[in-house]
């Protein structure tokens, strides 16, 4: 993939990450709100379905060395009946079709953002939900970037830098508008919050 980013906009604010603590889903202390920057109707929104194809396609990859790897073991196990040396790579096959379907559906089920006055919150996780808020005042860096898979299936990414790596953030497969969007929304918010 093309790892050089198409478009990449910085914050040049301080790490204020010791500047007030954050209450539950509150300002910090001495925080002035800037213009509204919320999602619409506050709802978390979905990735774009185009990124479905990108997961599924690195799926098959992987489904597809699984089954070769099955075949070679069908066809090295000689004290095997036929049958069963056919049996285990159509098991094994169908498994892998099913999971090349199943799996990317439901992580993009789950997977779920919103841009809300105080930051940006990120839902995602199959087995481990997890769940994270990067509020705007410790934004740095909003990257936007397109592989070389992206670009033939029109998505993007978006990568929110702060002080920290353990709290950057990455939105895997954005529709190029809605990633400008908030990409404009997060440093305009994270610029106000750095002039405060």
């Amino acid at each position: 993939m093309d790892a050089s980013p198409d478009s990449t906009a910085s914050v040049g604010a301080p790490d204020r990450q010791n500047a007030g603590a954050s209450t539950a889903g509150g300002p910090t202390a001495g925080h002035v709100p800037g213009p509204p920057v919320t999602s619409p109707n506050g709802d978390f929104e979905a990735l774009s379905p185009k990124v479905l194809l990108l997961w599924r396609w690195a799926w098959a990859g992987v489904a597809a060395s699984v089954v070769v790897l099955a075949v070679i073991i069908g066809a090295a196990a000689v004290d095997l009946p036929v049958a069963a040396r056919i049996a285990v790579p159509v098991v094994v096959a169908t498994i892998a079709m099913v999971l090349v379907v199943l799996v990317p559906s439901a992580a993009y089920a789950r997977w779920r953002y919103r841009v809300t006055d105080d930051g940006l919150d990120i839902q995602h996780g199959l087995v481990v939900r997890q769940e994270s808020s990067i509020p705007h005042f410790r934004v740095q860096h909003v990257d936007i970037r397109r592989g070389v898979i992206q670009r033939q299936l029109g998505i993007v990414s978006l990568t929110i830098s702060t002080a920290s790596p353990a709290t950057d953030a990455q939105l895997p497969g954005l529709d190029p508008e809605q990633a400008e969007t908030i990409r404009r929304r997060v440093l305009d918010r994270a610029e106000a919050d750095d002039g405060v």
